[in-house]
């Protein structure tokens, strides 16, 4: 994480000793507030080249939140793309394109 730019810092809900970390880099970060890195966050896209190929496009995460029972982290890419990650497992659960607009997000309850 050295010399990457913090985008948003996030405690943890439930998790007193922990933090979400997103840098402008591809990767988020699952850390213990000492800043022992407990698990990373990525999302990328395959895109067809010109000569048929697939390649995994590294894009920079701009922002992130976390649900309010602290189960899922969404994090918004700089391609107007938000991917939604299970925080416990790691795992990335959907990708959402939105549109070139100020979104807000309003939930009652995890999804």
């Amino acid at each position: 994480m050295l010399g990457v730019a913090v985008m948003a810092a996030h405690p943890r809900p439930g998790h007193f000793d922990q933090l979400i970390i997103c840098t402008k880099s591809s990767e988020l970060y699952l850390v213990q507030i000492d800043g022992t890195v407990l698990r990373k966050f990525s999302c990328g896209d395959e895109d067809l080249d010109s000569g048929g190929i697939y390649d995994v496009v590294p894009r920079e995460f701009l922002t992130c939140c976390i649900s309010r029972q602290g189960k899922y982290l969404y994090a918004v890419r700089d391609d107007n793309k938000i991917c939604i990650f299970d925080i416990e497992s790691g795992q990335m659960n959907k990708v959402l394109e939105v549109s070139n607009f100020t979104l807000l997000v309003k939930h009652d309850t995890d999804i």
